[in-house]
């Protein structure tokens, strides 16, 4: 720790006080900014003191201009690797449904329940009167229906 640090620790009454009232450029270190992340979190989630009530509400009120919600604070002093990271594992953690395999169920219920033939489907005409591909399109969609029908019955 620098001269300079120590200077500006006094100055602001404390380290908790010094890392809360600098901003995360200023602050420098690495150490510095998730000592501050840890303070936020803690501040955020209200985890201090569950046993001492009073104790519990000097702490919110001496901190009260601190607080910022925990998402907020989750992703703060970060470096750039680790946010990275971060978001890669959200990412991860919530994959969505390609469409493609909701309008294949779709399609599928269809078919079983009736509602839907594929030999006058619009579609499908289309598809034949345009290319050899509207061809294939149908006969699958007629494979697709009689083992559709062979499994109802």
């Amino acid at each position: 720790m620098t001269e300079r640090t120590c200077r500006l620790i006094d100055q602001h009454f404390g380290l908790d006080l010094y890392l809360l009232e600098t901003p995360e450029i200023d602050i420098a270190s690495k150490l510095g900014n998730k000592l501050k992340r840890e303070i936020l979190l803690v501040l955020a989630k209200g985890t201090y003191y569950p046993n001492d009530p009073e104790r519990h509400n000097y702490i919110k009120q001496k901190y009260a201009k601190f607080l910022i919600s925990i998402e907020e604070a989750d992703w703060f002093g970060l470096d750039l690797n680790e946010a990275c990271r971060k978001q890669q594992e959200i990412e991860e953690s919530v994959k969505p449904t390609p469409e493609k395999y909701k309008l294949e169920l779709d399609l599928v219920k269809r078919l079983a329940s009736g509602e839907e033939n594929p030999d006058h489907d619009k579609i499908i005409k289309e598809l034949e009167s345009e290319s050899v591909v509207g061809k294939k399109v149908r006969k699958v969609m007629q494979m697709a229906t009689q083992r559709l029908k062979k499994m109802v019955n």
